[in-house]
């Protein structure tokens, strides 16, 4: 019985401390994770009722050896305007760039106010998750509040 129970509490130790270096290692990738507007196509104009339909696309460059999960819950703005908000889910791929797109539809007041200037500064405020499985199972999960 003495023995059993010493490879079942060696087996609990070295889990713990593969999750402690597995959460330290994937914390360490996440702060290097880039999120960026990388541009934004016209999807459609409409003369009455003046709007837009615009799709905004984010790239994501992940110089990590770890496939993670994002998912970004979210409000854009153009300065303290709301131009939309932003629920979407995607895998970022390891060593390398991920896009999503987020579809928006503008309407003549915040076109008017794209148009007063020739440097658009967006912002989003909201929520981001980032996942990472242990060996597909074990979720660490890291989740960041505030204006980005």
């Amino acid at each position: 019985m003495g023995r059993k129970t010493e490879i079942l509490s060696l087996i609990i130790v070295l889990s713990l401390v593969g999750y402690g270096y597995t959460y330290i290692q994937v914390s360490s990738a996440i702060q290097d994770l880039d999120i960026e507007i990388s541009d934004f196509r016209l999807e459609g104009i409409s003369i009455f009722p003046p709007s837009a339909d615009i799709v905004f696309i984010f790239v994501v460059n992940n110089p990590s050896g770890y496939d993670l999960d994002l998912s970004v819950e979210a409000a854009m703005f153009y300065g303290d305007t709301l131009i939309t908000p932003i629920d979407v889910s995607d895998t970022i791929r390891a060593y390398g760039r991920s896009t999503f797109e987020v579809p928006v539809h503008i309407t003549s007041g915040v076109l008017g106010i794209f148009m007063e200037t020739s440097d658009p500064q967006f912002t989003m405020e909201g929520r981001v998750t980032i996942t990472y499985r242990i060996f597909g199972i074990v979720p660490v999960v890291f989740t960041r509040t505030g204006i980005f």
